[in-house]
């Protein structure tokens, strides 16, 4: 009896303690990003992870789809069909944000063709 309620004195201590880190862990984040006066973008995935030369014994990946939910991040992956450095980008973004975010692609990449 002695030993259960150590125990559970012990996990109460534990609980408090993860608790506390964790409301610490959240005031230096609001501290973060209150100094940062611009936008975080974040980037998952790397075109380097060859996901579709990955064989896991079952074959290789026809297809290869990154989940997002929140329209900040971005992800890079390999492309299928190998040809020379390409890469897929996928956002997660509206249908207003993503026609313009297509319009101004597609005037970056037309720069590019032309100095190329």
């Amino acid at each position: 009896m002695v030993f259960l309620k150590q125990l559970l004195l012990l996990g109460a201590k534990l609980e408090n303690c993860n608790l506390n880190l964790i409301n610490v862990l959240e005031h230096l984040c609001q501290l973060s990003f209150s100094k940062w006066s611009h936008r975080m973008l974040g980037i998952a995935g790397s075109p380097k992870l060859d996901v579709y030369e990955t064989d896991f014994g079952w074959g290789k990946p026809k297809l290869s789809e990154v989940v997002q939910l929140d329209p900040q991040l971005m992800s890079l992956s390999d492309c299928r069909d190998k040809e020379d450095g390409i890469i897929e980008v996928g956002v997660a973004l509206g249908r207003t944000q993503i026609h313009k975010f297509n319009t101004i692609l597609e005037e970056l990449l037309a720069n590019i063709a032309v100095c190329d």
